[in-house]
């Protein structure tokens, strides 16, 4: 690794399974410095040089400096994560990419499958005049099973939170951006925060549009370094090529979605 990463070993202290290939992954603190909600790590089991590491967005930093991550696993490395058992170690190199701004009002967010994993720290990093709702969208129930590590967060929070499933298992049957529709013409937002399949969040920015609501987006780039050396994640916004790992992974949603 190079370009001043900053990486350390890490003790797993948790990977657990919480529904089918979703897992909550915590390491031990090892003196990296404190992050920010929308920040996120490169990760790899230690030794593991069959494969790149993968990056995954903070979940939750606990009190401690103890790190958990939300992952799914859909290929070699994140099959490699999900075999690592407490006490093994973790290559953890990070926090990287920006971070949420300071955020006010009522907000509206959005996800779409595993991009919930950033708004658990993003919920929690709100000061008490900030208003929410949060919208989540999953192929079916399983995929909803995160929501329960949100309860402990506020004592209202169940009514803040609304699901949508493709097979209508839970919550609303169709697509999570429905649900935005119907929230958007009923309520007032001062802001939207997305994250999710990058179809799903075009759509949200452009009812977002329509409204006059402004609009972030947390993107999921697929990422060889982390440290914007490589530039393959990179994406073209009117100004010019930005990487998602080193000027993101947050945009504003005009940046992304411009034509």
């Amino acid at each position: 690794m190079c370009h001043n990463a900053k990486i350390a070993l890490h003790e797993v202290i948790e990977n657990r399974k919480i529904a089918k290939n979703m897992y909550l992954l915590s390491v031990k603190y090892a003196g990296l410095e404190k992050s920010r909600s929308g920040r996120f790590y490169m990760i790899s089991p230690e030794n593991s040089n069959n494969f790149l590491s993968r990056p995954i967005s903070l979940f939750s930093e606990s009190s401690e400096g103890n790190l958990t991550f939300y992952y799914l696993v859909k290929g070699s490395g994140t099959e490699a994560l999900a075999r690592l058992k407490v006490g093994e170690m973790a290559l953890v190199q990070g926090p990287l990419g920006n971070s949420f701004s300071k955020t006010n009002g009522r907000v509206l967010l959005v996800a779409g499958g595993v991009g919930i994993a950033p708004f658990y720290s993003l919920i929690e990093s709100f000061e008490r005049q900030v208003s929410f709702d949060l919208l989540v969208g999953s192929k079916s129930a399983e995929g909803l099973e995160i929501i329960k590590e949100f309860s402990q967060l506020s004592e209202d929070f169940k009514e803040r939170v609304s699901v949508a499933t493709d097979d209508g298992s839970l919550g609303k049957k169709g697509f999570v951006t429905e649900l935005v529709e119907e929230f958007l013409e009923k309520k007032q937002y001062d802001s939207v925060i997305v994250c999710g399949p990058m179809v799903m969040m075009k759509a949200v920015s452009e009812f977002c549009y329509k409204k006059g609501v402004h609009c972030v987006v947390s993107l999921e780039e697929a990422m060889a370094c982390g440290v914007g050396a490589c530039v393959g994640c990179s994406i073209k916004t009117p100004s010019k090529m930005k990487r998602v790992c080193k000027e993101g992974p947050i945009f504003d949603a005009s940046e992304v979605f411009y034509e």
